[in-house]
């Protein structure tokens, strides 16, 4: 019984060995046929992403190659973005020179405290002594009427001149140096109490300036954006008119293309890199026009800075500033060109 048992048992495990077999090679030549599917579809779809780069690539340099072909009405057209972009890149740069300016001044504050001309000698350094013994200034310096005078004649270049004056007309002054001014409060609670000294004809603090200049700065950049933004909105008009005028040219090749199964987004890109291009290059002549404005106003600000004996140059836009206004203009006109893509390509239909 035994031997039978086994004998009946091999043949069946032989059957289940070659089913296990046979599946396994069904497996493997589904596999196979599989893989050279897959690898027709990768080769089709790198196939597709490379025929579609290409092409934009083509559009690319045939969209210049046009503009180049009528070489003036491109200038005509990038330099009126130009002019458009240089305003508020000037602005922004006069500003960013402003701001440096104003980040020399040491940031010390000084009050400075003018008597009144017939105030006797002996008052203002009783004064100028009660001073010295407050705890609210670190420094404290008189300056009398015949030093300001001397001074006057020095720098201002008047000397003899004065000598024939009847009387002094510069006053008395003591200059203070707060240890610590914290806002426009605590200045105008010094400044009232400074008021109140006899003989005291105006208290006045030198940093008084620096705020009103800030002060005038943020109000220039809020203006500078407004501004850019008002110009930016011109630019994107500009490119628009300008790719719609080249849309309408070439309506018949449109419809031609359209009729072959063309569609809007294939017909649109070389319109695209239209705007492209002329943001660029209005980007580029932009920043010709902005040199060419500080090399003007380059003399006229030495002189000044001559006058107040310091000196002073105009920084030229950077790098960075530079490559951004060229990118924003090139971001502008691929805009200006979509917006007007979308809505003429609708109207050309072949019927």
């Amino acid at each position: 019984m035994k031997n039978n048992t086994r004998e009946n048992y091999r043949p069946k495990s032989g059957q289940q060995t070659k089913g296990r077999a046979s599946a396994a090679r069904q497996t493997v030549s589904v596999s196979q046929e599989s893989q050279p599917r897959k690898s027709a579809h990768r080769t089709h779809r790198t196939s597709e992403i490379g025929l579609f780069l290409l092409h934009h690539q083509q559009m690319m340099w045939q969209s210049l190659q046009r503009l180049l072909k009528a070489p003036i009405a491109t200038f005509m057209t990038a330099l009126m973005i130009a002019v458009a972009l240089s305003l508020p890149a000037m602005l922004y740069l006069l500003i960013e020179n402003a701001q440096t300016l104003s980040s020399r001044w040491d940031g010390a504050p000084q009050i400075s405290l003018f008597f009144e001309l017939e105030a006797p000698a002996e008052s203002v350094n009783e004064v100028f002594g009660q001073l010295q013994q407050d705890q609210r200034f670190s420094k404290v310096e008189l300056i009398t009427a015949e030093q300001a005078l001397s001074e006057f004649e020095q720098q201002g270049g008047f000397k003899g001149v004065l000598q024939h004056l009847s009387s002094n007309p510069l006053p008395a002054t003591i200059v203070l140096q707060p240890k610590q001014v914290d806002g426009a409060y605590h200045q105008q609670a010094i400044a009232e109490t400074l008021k109140q000294i006899k003989g005291v004809e105006q208290v006045q603090f030198d940093t008084a300036w620096i705020a009103r200049l800030n002060a005038m700065l943020q109000l220039g950049q809020r203006a500078g954006a407004m501004l850019a933004g008002l110009f930016a909105l011109a630019v994107i008009l500009v490119i628009a008119n300008t790719v719609r005028l080249a849309i309408e040219s070439r309506r018949e090749e449109i419809l031609v293309v359209k009729l072959v199964g063309a569609t809007n987004a294939y017909v649109r890109r070389p319109f695209l890199y239209m705007g492209l291009w002329f943001g660029v290059l209005g980007g580029l002549l932009a920043l010709v026009l902005v040199h060419c404005l500080i090399w003007l106003l380059t003399d006229p600000v030495a002189d000044l800075s001559q006058l107040y004996e310091t000196h002073f140059e105009i920084a030229a836009m950077t790098l960075d500033a530079s490559l951004l206004l060229v990118l924003t203009s090139g971001v502008l006109g691929w805009i200006g060109a979509l917006f007007t893509c979308q809505r003429q390509l609708r109207m050309i239909e072949p019927r």
